[in-house]
């Protein structure tokens, strides 16, 4: 075992080059785990945007389209007026 090493200024100590490691490791931790909330969001954001496409392509497919009416149907249309 080795002696253990006494602490002149417990102060001092947050200081040194021991705390300043566990800080960065600790700052490192923080910013490589997502926040689960940001997650969440950004998921939901796509399923909508996706949604929004698919309504949006429905919509451009199922655009009326005016067919031209038999002759029979514009003589009889002709006739009752």
């Amino acid at each position: 075992m080795q002696p253990r090493r006494s602490v002149l200024n417990p102060t001092l100590e947050a200081y040194g080059p021991a705390a300043t490691a566990k800080q960065n490791r600790d700052a490192l931790l923080t910013a490589i785990i997502p926040d689960p909330k940001a997650v969440i969001a950004i998921g939901g954001l796509i399923v909508l945007l996706r949604i929004l496409r698919v309504q949006k392509q429905k919509q451009k497919n199922a655009a009326v389209i005016a067919m031209p009416r038999p002759p029979e149907e514009e003589e009889e249309e002709r006739q009752a007026a």
